[in-house]
């Protein structure tokens, strides 16, 4: 009878504690949620919305920092192929310059060898 008497304060207590803890998170809950008024709400809502967009600005500028540093590889990739591109035609010409020269000398012997046949009919 005695355990009894004693188990049943002991749940008593346990169930007053557990009442008053419930009630005491239950009036921080509903400060913490319930938004201040006045300037300092105000205030302290302006410094949140700030620190909010300063994170989301840091975020972007990193974005931004990735994305032109892509490009610049892409751009320094890119102007080396047009480079290898500019020797290929420049060879390319040079090529086709000097096998214009070798067939216009040929022209020009084929050319004296013609006349001086005409010559020699006359």
């Amino acid at each position: 009878s005695h355990w009894l008497k004693r188990a049943g304060e002991t749940c008593a207590a346990a169930a007053q504690l557990f009442v008053s803890t419930a009630m005491m998170n239950d009036s921080m809950m509903s400060t913490a949620s319930r938004k201040p008024t006045g300037m300092k709400g105000k205030v302290h809502s302006l410094a949140t919305s700030l620190q909010t967009q300063n994170e989301e600005l840091g975020i972007e500028k990193g974005h931004m920092h990735t994305i032109k540093t892509e490009n610049a590889s892409s751009t320094t990739g890119m102007q080396g192929q047009l480079n290898d591109i500019k020797r290929y035609f420049h060879a390319d010409l040079q090529r086709m310059g000097e096998e214009f020269a070798v067939q216009r000398k040929l022209q020009e012997a084929e050319n004296v060898r013609l006349q001086q046949q005409v010559t020699q009919l006359k």
